[in-house]
């Protein structure tokens, strides 16, 4: 694919992670603070949205693999989901004045159906587009790229609206929704009408009703699925250990609470500017062979915490940025992974599922992100921290032990894991060879 051609299919990525850092990040206390919903209420709130979320996502990737139509699978799904996206973006950064829980609760359900439909979607169709197994690290390096640059975009939008005169009667959440419903019906439009056909294969089956014990044989069977589900846990574990405590952090152990925005946008650009360097390590190397440099990375990377200084703002930037280095290749290498891991399926069931695994993907991703909030603030809890200034310099210590060493172990974790992973180069080009010839 030319650069012309990346560029318009990955360009949903930009407003979609425009939408989910916020999220993620700024909706919760947006409720709290403004609406005036109670703090654990609001917490229920998105967790429980959260978890259906994740049940949606195998049961929506299954859905795709059984729809065709004469605009192709994936198609369709993206442009239905865009007139979503824009409504529900709309309901939830725009709420009434006095919205309830409830009203709430509706939105972000439904908003996450949309989400599935068009992140599920493009990411199927991403594995599609080419049996390549360089292009298609080249393409997820793209697709990540453009959703880094707008995470970055969100925190210039944050930072401005606290810094900018003119901008102070702007409210930094409505100013991210507009964002996103302005430019999700045109990237969508973008890639869906810019982007080429799928590989074609022949003798491929229609995929099928997945029953139970098939949904098993297939995990058991597929020991490259099994091995890149688990690096995919520990990797997202690691850094979502590290950002469910990044505000607390940064506010009550480096006592830089204004800093905080800033310390974020430095870790985006670092990972943002890092993605050439890991793409071509990749296309030296084996992929499992760059995610166990990438966990060891992560693991050595967060060590410095161990020593910054309170109130150092010199320090906090320096390891901010080199910690944020593998943040974004560590989001391209499963789902590049992942892509040729369809290919092992599809050669033994003669059916293309992409949709199907790489719902399986998202689903351990997220479950990963879900484990590791409820992981911190139950340690937190245990080791006595509260949101305040007095805390004693033993639960300080305590907390930075954590903020290290949590994601130091799911790092080791994830080199542990892909020790003799089956999946070569030249194992997948054989594959697709013989798929290609069926």
């Amino acid at each position: 694919m030319s650069k012309t051609q990346l560029a318009l299919f990955v360009s949903p990525f930009l407003p979609m992670a425009a939408f989910l850092l916020p999220v993620t990040l700024f909706l919760p206390a947006f409720y709290v603070e403004t609406i005036g919903i109670e703090l654990k209420l609001v917490g229920t709130l998105f967790l429980a949205a959260k978890l259906w979320d994740v049940l949606t996502d195998t049961l929506f990737g299954y859905m795709s693999d059984r729809f065709d139509s004469r605009w192709g699978k994936r198609r369709p799904w993206m442009v239905l989901s865009a007139p979503i996206m824009m409504v529900c973006s709309y309901m939830i950064f725009f709420p009434p004045p006095g919205a309830s829980s409830s009203y709430l609760l509706f939105w972000l359900v439904v908003t996450y159906v949309g989400w599935t439909m068009l992140s599920l979607s493009h990411l199927s169709w991403s594995a599609e587009l080419s049996s390549d197994y360089h292009e298609r690290s080249r393409i997820q390096g793209w697709m990540k790229a453009f959703g880094v640059a707008g995470m970055l975009l969100v925190c210039l939008i944050s930072i401005a609206i606290g810094n900018i005169s003119w901008l102070q009667g702007v409210t930094a959440v409505h100013a991210m929704g507009a964002f996103v419903i302005v430019f999700i019906p045109i990237t969508v439009a973008l890639s869906v009408m810019g982007t080429q056909a799928t590989v074609s294969v022949q003798n491929v089956q229609a995929a099928q009703k997945v029953t139970a014990k098939e949904f098993i044989f297939t995990l058991i069977r597929n020991k490259p699925l099994l091995i890149v589900l688990g690096a995919a846990f520990f990797i997202t574990l690691s850094n979502a250990l590290f950002a469910s405590v990044f505000v607390f952090y940064t506010k009550y152990v480096l006592q830089l609470a204004s800093f905080g925005s800033i310390a974020l946008l430095l870790y985006f650009i670092a990972g943002f500017v890092s993605i050439p360097f890991w793409l071509s390590l990749s296309k030296r190397l084996e992929k499992h062979s760059v995610f166990q440099l990438v966990g060891a990375y992560g693991a050595l990377s967060i060590l410095p915490f161990l020593i910054v200084p309170a109130e150092s703002i010199l320090w906090g930037t320096l390891a901010f940025c080199l910690m944020g280095a593998n943040f974004a290749i560590m989001d391209i290498l499963p789902k590049s992974m992942m892509a040729d891991v369809t290919d092992v399926d599809l050669h033994t069931s003669k059916r293309r599922r992409s949709g199907f695994f790489f719902g399986m993907l998202l689903t351990t991703v997220k479950i990963a992100n879900a484990a590791a909030v409820g992981i911190s603030f139950w340690v937190l809890d245990w080791i006595g921290f509260h949101p305040s200034l007095d805390n004693s310099p033993d639960v300080i210590q305590n907390f930075t032990y954590f903020f290290v060493f949590a994601p130091f172990t799911a790092c080791l974790a994830v080199i542990y894991l892909l020790k003799g992973y089956p999946l070569t180069e030249r194992y997948q080009s054989r594959i697709r060879k013989e798929i290609e010839g069926l």
